[in-house]
């Protein structure tokens, strides 16, 4: 589903989230500058990373041990803004993990109990841990995921891109998705992979020209799936349908047959040009 994006209100040296319930809750704020911030124990609190008062971004990493915890599943645990970074190599994450601006995160592993959002120009990118709501890419935003597993829906648009090359989809099964894949206003997913199907036919590279339906395959990394729903138009907020792109990549067996072949075909050159032999060369 779409996600509402909640208030932040700062007063003073202070700092609260106004959450859903009309309460405010404990802000953590990482802005030093610095690139060796690392969170390996528990806060109950939400976490903010951003760049210092001079404008030199802030990296925080998150190892064995973290534990962060919110109140209201509406809000991020996490974000991050400017040009900072945010990496989750471990850990527990109860609400939802977004970047914002230009800002950066990294999951390489942990446990994310909801969504993964990114918006407005950020960058995330997913290669291990679990996810265990949707993945939302929207306002030119990015998000790249080459492992770890995805349990619900996948979403990119406004001029936003969702690139898939590996990785567990629809990990909690696809009766508990809302749309599977899902984009519209000039939003973009990119499946890489090979064998896949559209509504029970094969497929090659390009983009689809159904609006809907179920698509099944194997991505770059071996992950198969099998009818996940589509939907290019989910939303009919007047910004038009999205795009699915299928990038089919060759099969080793073939790549390698390819790379046999083009040795031959060089060999065969070398000879006729008298510039060396193959039998020189065995």
């Amino acid at each position: 589903m779409m996600i509402t994006r909640s208030m932040t209100f700062f007063f003073g040296t202070a700092s609260a989230v106004l959450l859903s319930s009309g309460t405010a809750h404990a802000l953590t704020t990482f802005d030093n500058g610095l690139s060796d911030t690392i969170v390996d124990y528990a806060l109950n609190d939400y976490i903010r990373v951003r760049d210092s008062s001079v404008g030199s971004p802030t990296r925080v990493t998150f190892n064995t041990g973290a534990n962060i915890t919110g109140t209201d599943s509406a809000d991020d645990t996490v974000w991050t803004e400017d040009s900072s970074e945010v990496v989750i190599n471990d850990g527990f994450f109860e609400d939802d993990v977004s970047a914002y601006n230009q800002s950066s995160i990294f999951i390489n592993g942990g446990i994310l109990d909801d969504d993964v959002y990114a918006e407005g120009s950020s960058t995330i990118t997913i290669t291990g841990g679990s996810v265990a709501d949707d993945v939302e890419a929207t306002q030119g935003s990015a998000i790249y995921i080459s492992g770890g597993s995805i349990g619900e829906d996948i979403e990119a648009s406004n001029n936003a891109t969702v690139d898939i090359s590996g990785g567990e989809l629809a990990a909690n099964g696809v009766i508990h998705l809302d749309y599977g894949l899902a984009v519209d206003g000039n939003g973009l997913i990119i499946l890489r992979g090979l064998s896949f199907s559209v509504n029970g036919s094969p497929v090659s590279s390009g983009f689809l020209a159904e609006v809907s339906g179920t698509i099944s395959g194997t991505l770059a990394d071996g992950s198969a799936f099998t009818n996940l729903p589509f939907d290019r138009n989910p939303f009919d907020d007047g910004g038009g349908p999205g795009s699915i792109q299928i990038d089919v990549i060759p099969e080793p067996g073939s790549l390698a047959l390819l790379l046999g072949l083009g040795g031959v075909v060089l060999l065969r050159r070398w000879n006729r040009h008298g510039e060396h032999d193959a039998e020189a060369l065995n």
